[in-house]
């Protein structure tokens, strides 16, 4: 039950290591996932990179959201240990080990070249299975929108597509855009584009 998302970060350092985090949030979709990027960039923005032991692989990604939960080991290490966000096979076969029924964010997060600079971020939202469809009022019939989990969606497209759109409406993703704009937060592209 739930409308059940999952959020996978792939971090990076500056030395080129790779670490890949996925959270699962039974309630996430809406305005949830547009938040926990926020809270994810606040929580770099606000790194205290100079306190004896920092490490970049393992800052924490969420602190305002106690409703987000590690299921980093729920994924196998040989299918975390691959993922690229320019492969999206990879961003699927992580997903498929996800409880998830309303889509999922994918947040690539890259060390400055200094430790104490801002790090790069690139996001894609994705589309999850209850809300690759929708019926027809009058026959009840199915009829299919896109795939689940095909490819990146923008702020705007999964705003519009999610099924907790009601509260991702027009107003707060240009707040969303206007605040990814502002601090230089990428969209990952699809393959094709």
């Amino acid at each position: 039950m739930g409308q059940r998302t999952q959020i996978l970060v792939v971090r990076e350092n500056n030395k080129g290591e790779k670490n890949a985090k996925f959270y699962h949030h039974q309630w996430g979709f809406g305005r949830v996932m547009y938040l926990a990027l926020m809270d994810a960039y606040m929580n770099d923005y606000n790194k205290e990179s100079f306190k004896s032991g920092y490490n970049f692989l393992n800052n924490k990604d969420f602190t305002t959201n106690g409703k987000i939960y590690d299921v980093t080991t729920e994924v196998p290490k040989e299918v975390l240990s691959v993922v690229d966000v320019t492969d999206f096979e990879t961003i699927k076969n992580v997903f498929e080990f996800g409880d998830n029924n309303n889509g999922g964010l994918v947040i690539s997060i890259k060390e400055g070249t200094k430790h104490y600079d801002g790090a790069d971020f690139k996001i894609g939202f994705l589309l999850g299975e209850e809300d690759s469809y929708t019926y027809d009022s009058k026959t009840n019939e199915r009829i299919d929108i896109e795939k689940p989990f095909s490819r990146y969606l923008t702020p705007q497209e999964y705003g519009k597509m999610n099924g907790g759109c009601s509260y991702s409406d027009e107003k707060f993703v240009k707040m969303f855009t206007d605040f990814c704009e502002y601090f230089g937060i990428e969209y990952l592209s699809n393959v094709n584009e």
